[in-house]
């Protein structure tokens, strides 16, 4: 009896302790840049990679953007300019409360987003494969309302169910995140295991108009079709 014991208190401990990790993810994100049409390939530029991090702790976690320059401008051979705006975006989730709050940026203002997190019916897959030297597993998932194709590979030994631009869901963190076969692709490039530090926050974004997700994104489809109106080739990528 005294031995089940301790191995019953043995078990509780190290759940305890896997709950309550703590980190920091650094991912390289890269965005597709889309040919237009009569475009040569040879003429395309490669595709801008940027950087975003996710800071953890417990049951909760913050994505953003990690650098303040955002915003390239890239000029090719064949005289076609492109200009790529990277907004600044902050993602909190809190997996207790089931809590989402997003601040994103657009044509200069700053937007809050409050929702629930979803539950989103993940596929998984015992496929694996080494992100920085940690095995992660495969799992597959098709948004039909916003047409996109996700795969994301989760690590199992880091326990918070959470990952890029706020998914979660799966028995583990996302250290990579695939959004139709590459439009959008952020993988993990460092992985610190470790307390946080006083100015690393987790807490979520308090500045912006209020707006809902839907909203949000009629404003950013119906600027598209100006643009496109006005002669521009135009892509707003998200996920």
């Amino acid at each position: 009896m005294k031995k089940l014991f301790l191995l019953i208190t043995l078990g509780i401990t190290l759940t305890s302790f896997g709950q309550n990790q703590e980190g920091v993810i650094t991912y390289a994100v890269t965005v597709k840049i889309m040919r237009p049409p009569g475009q040569a390939p040879a003429n395309m530029p490669p595709p801008p990679v940027f950087k975003n991090q996710l800071l953890f702790t417990g049951q909760e976690s913050l994505y953003k953007t990690l650098e303040e320059d955002n915003e390239e401008e890239e000029e090719n051979n064949g005289g076609m300019r492109i200009k790529i705006n990277r907004p600044i975006v902050e993602v909190y989730t809190n997996q207790k409360s089931h809590q989402k709050v997003t601040q994103r940026e657009f044509l200069g203002k700053q937007y809050l987003i409050s929702d629930t997190l979803k539950n989103i019916p993940w596929q998984l897959s015992d496929q694996t494969k080494q992100i920085q030297g940690i095995t992660c597993k495969k799992a597959t998932y098709y948004n039909a309302e916003r047409k996109r194709n996700l795969t994301a590979w989760y690590a199992e030994n880091i326990y918070l169910s959470s990952g890029p631009d706020g998914y979660s869901g799966l028995p583990g963190l996302i250290l990579e995140l695939d959004s139709n076969n590459g439009e959008m692709l952020a993988t993990a490039t460092k992985i610190e295991l470790r307390k946080l530090t006083k100015d690393e926050l987790v807490k979520a974004p308090v500045k912006g108009k209020p707006i809902t997700e839907n909203e949000f994104r009629k404003m950013q489809d119906d600027r598209m079709r100006e643009m496109e109106q006005q002669g521009g080739n135009v892509r707003i990528f998200r996920n």
